[in-house]
């Protein structure tokens, strides 16, 4: 391919590199707050001896689960389809413990 084509096709393209580095970038600041807002959390239930929040694990639980598929889906590498099984096992046991917790599952 020639120069031109290259630049010709990129212009059609209209994608903005720094728009998306700035929008991948605020994502990951983003859950790095959530992550040390949960270990906040956590840590103090640990400390004050309260049960341990099965919701919360489930909302970290979701996001892992979906950004481990969404890479299985771009990069077709096998590890991550692995890990998305996992992942989706440990939401099935936490949503039934939840449900425990709530007294749904003890009245079947």
């Amino acid at each position: 391919m020639r120069k031109e084509d290259i630049l010709r096709r990129a212009q059609a393209e209209n994608k903005d590199e720094r728009e998306e580095q700035v929008l991948i970038k605020s994502f990951k600041i983003g859950w790095y707050g959530i992550l040390f807002t949960l270990l906040l959390i956590y840590s103090l239930q640990f400390y004050f001896d309260q049960p341990n929040s099965t919701a919360l694990n489930l909302l970290l639980l979701a996001h892992l689960t979906a950004t481990t598929f969404y890479q299985y889906k771009k990069l077709n590498l096998n590890n991550y389809l692995i890990a998305t099984f996992i992942l989706l096992g440990g939401m099935v046991m936490g949503f039934t413990a939840l449900l425990s917790q709530y007294g749904v599952l003890n009245s079947i």
